[in-house]
């Protein structure tokens, strides 16, 4: 389970670095939108401002063509004031020079165009290479965190079957043990039942040895007394008394015994 918290915290890890560079990028194709986006209002003042200039230029190209004729109409007339001719060459010289300003500054703003225009090719393909570029940082991000996921769900499957079989074999072992501890009660009864009945036949022959040894003891006592005299055979029959008194002696501390033990 440690390897898979592991493997979690570096996928979270790797994908909260993925949607902070992913942020980063959008935060600076927004920015270069926003260029753009002034750089194209700039040109379209540009292309207005040569519009009208270009206009202007061409009436003040009209009136100098038409002072240009009236002109070369007054050369050809005797009837009209000499001092028309000059007020006309001056009027025309005025018209020359504005119409020159005029075409100058025609001249500054379509290079000025030309060169906005330039720009904004730049920024527009500098845009699409940061476009392409990060929608391919994506999609290797993306393939990379699949496999991460996808090992990290094989992983996770693994540890999942081990517990499982883990979980199987600790079953099976309480089972077991079980099992053992009925086997075990049961021959504790059976051996509680076969104690009992032993006992009780020690029990019965310590009765029998204790009456044996008494009537052992009691015939003894009247062979010891002064005046009895012994039958035929009498001192064979004693001897016999005094190797069943020993054994039933040997026998009693015997089953004696065998009841204690019993009896812990």
């Amino acid at each position: 389970m440690h390897e898979v918290d592991r493997k979690q915290r570096r996928f979270d890890s790797e994908l909260s670095q993925a949607l902070e560079q992913a942020a980063l990028e959008r935060e600076q194709k927004d920015k270069a939108c926003q260029e753009s986006t002034a750089l194209g209002a700039e040109l379209y003042g540009l292309r207005r401002s040569l519009q009208e200039g270009q206009v202007e230029a061409a009436r003040l190209q009209k009136q100098k063509d038409e002072l240009c004729a009236q002109i070369r109409d007054l050369s050809l007339p005797v009837d009209l004031a000499s001092d028309s001719l000059p007020d006309l060459k001056k009027k025309l010289r005025l018209l020359e020079v504005e119409a020159g300003e005029r075409a100058h500054e025609v001249t500054e703003l379509a290079s000025k165009i030309q060169q906005q225009q330039q720009v904004h090719m730049r920024s527009e393909m500098e845009m699409e290479r940061m476009k392409q570029m990060h929608q391919k940082e994506l999609e290797d991000k993306e393939e990379e965190l699949e496999d991460v996921h996808k090992s990290s769900q094989r992983r996770l499957r693994q540890l999942e079957m081990q517990l499982e079989q883990e979980y199987e074999e600790k079953q099976m072992v309480i089972h077991e043990k079980h099992d053992l501890e009925g086997l075990i009660a049961t021959l504790c009864d059976q051996v509680g039942h076969r104690d009992f009945d032993v006992e009780k036949k020690l029990r019965r022959d310590l009765k029998r040895t204790h009456a044996l040894l008494a009537d052992a003891q009691l015939l003894l006592s009247t062979v010891d007394s002064p005046g009895q005299h012994l039958p035929a055979g009498g001192r064979e029959q004693i001897e016999r008394l005094h190797c069943q008194l020993e054994e039933s002696e040997a026998r009693r501390l015997e089953v004696d015994a065998d009841v204690g033990t019993l009896s812990q």
